[in-house]
């Protein structure tokens, strides 16, 4: 594997941008080292298969991660639930300041005169204003709320009818004791790829919940959710031989089918900037072009690049 080291360091970038799963056959990486390390790696962070991954994109993330810093690898685990971190405190943040934030609200369209966007129309008819509008909506719903008349603007984000989105399926396990000794797992040779103790990590929570996560996971968004908890209690009765002792007390899926957008070779070309063709309305999200795949470090970076341009292009 350390063979890969010097052409994520040091190779030019190539014009060609081609799947990562010929770059690791052209590194001679064989079947063991893949199973045992890069499809796990790929999936956790573009959730797909190498075929389907930019090798351009990968290295960049790579080069960042494991080359960059010692802070670069770190692996963090949130002590909350990711909506405490993230959600909650920018509510606090935001309302301390004497910001709003109104949930529940669907925006039907934005209202456009000339190259500004004058207001925000929501689905119960009422309109709202701004000096400056930053959209974080997903890029398959963002066509929604563009009127049709917008030519110019439509046709900037022409590169987005290229994108696909990749799926995820987020199981939750209510036991009536322990079945695991580690704060999370990772499964190889299982459709199952990533299993999180819940009790361990989260510092308030008495229940034994085990999270499981499943990447990549086209095949199994269309089963029921009989099917899934049948399969995912086979998969862990391999590797935690308590759970087929243990009484499942209650269990949640979640299927997120639109969950990341899918990093193929040329992906870079599709994304769009922050910036619009609007002078005061800008575009967040973790598909835009950040350089980096579909995570929070993508969406984060992108809000920080509209926040930045508002600072920076007063109206």
């Amino acid at each position: 594997m350390l063979r890969t080291a010097k052409d994520i360091l040091w190779a030019e970038r190539s014009s060609r941008d081609y799947p990562l799963s010929e770059w690791l056959d052209k590194h001679s990486q064989d079947n063991e080292s893949r199973r045992v390390f890069w499809n796990i790696l790929t999936c956790a962070i573009f959730n797909e298969d190498p075929a389907n991954v930019s090798s351009v994109l990968f290295k960049d993330v790579a080069r960042k991660a494991f080359f960059s810093s010692r802070e670069g690898s770190r692996i963090i685990i949130p002590a909350v639930p990711l909506s405490r971190l993230y959600v909650d405190r920018a509510e606090e943040y935001i309302e301390k300041r004497r910001g709003r934030v109104i949930k529940r609200a669907r925006v039907k369209e934005l209202i456009i005169k000339e190259d500004l966007v004058e207001g925000i129309r929501l689905n119960n008819g009422s309109i709202m204003g701004g000096d400056y509008y930053i959209c974080a909506i997903p890029f398959f719903a963002l066509k929604r709320i563009i009127p049709e008349y917008m030519q110019k603007f439509n046709s900037s984000l022409i590169g987005i009818e290229n994108l696909r989105t990749s799926p995820i399926i987020s199981i939750h396990l209510i036991f009536d004791r322990p079945v695991m000794d580690l704060p999370f797992m990772a499964f190889i040779d299982s459709p199952i790829h990533w299993v999180f103790n819940r009790k361990q990590i989260y510092r308030r929570e008495k229940r034994n919940i085990i999270s499981i996560i499943m990447g990549n996971a086209y095949p199994y968004v269309k089963w029921n959710e009989a099917e899934l908890i049948n399969m995912v209690l086979s998969e862990l009765k391999k590797y935690l031989r308590e759970t087929g002792s243990a009484k499942l007390f209650s269990y949640r899926v979640i299927k997120e089918r639109n969950a990341t957008f899918v990093p193929y070779p040329g992906v870079e070309s599709s994304r769009p900037p922050q910036k619009t063709p609007l002078k005061n309305l800008y575009l967040a999200g973790d598909w835009t072009a950040t350089g980096l795949p579909a995570t929070i470090e993508s969406a984060v970076k992108s809000g920080h690049i509209c926040a930045e341009l508002v600072i920076r292009n007063p109206i």
